[in-house]
């Protein structure tokens, strides 16, 4: 069995029913909690030339259960590498952040 991680990037395009399933599976089957170690890897899953964005909310709510203050300083660590392939997802993370008062504070550190 491979890693939920690498699971993940492989069933991103959420092309087929199959993929879906997959990258759902991959998803339930993150330790809970999450380990803060992986929310680099699990920010530069998002995709944005996905067949299915709401399925792929589901990884975004599962990073969105951490800590406060690790999912910001995950995010700000591979925001350059978001940007090349997941900008939309970027800037989706971002406006979270920034509607949030909790996250934002944190996020610009006030």
């Amino acid at each position: 069995m491979t890693d939920p991680i690498d699971r993940l990037r492989s069933a991103r395009g959420l092309a087929s029913q199959q993929e879906v399933d997959a990258f759902e599976q991959a998803i339930d089957e993150l330790p809970e909690p999450l380990d803060p170690s992986l929310l680099r890897e699990l920010h530069l899953v998002f995709e944005d030339d996905t067949e299915q964005p709401g399925v792929m909310f589901g990884l975004l709510h599962r990073i969105e259960d951490t800590e406060m203050g690790r999912q910001e300083a995950a995010f700000v660590d591979v925001l350059p590498r978001m940007m090349l392939t997941a900008p939309w997802w970027a800037e989706t993370v971002l406006m979270r952040f920034l509607n949030n008062p909790a996250s934002r504070a944190e996020f610009i550190g006030h």
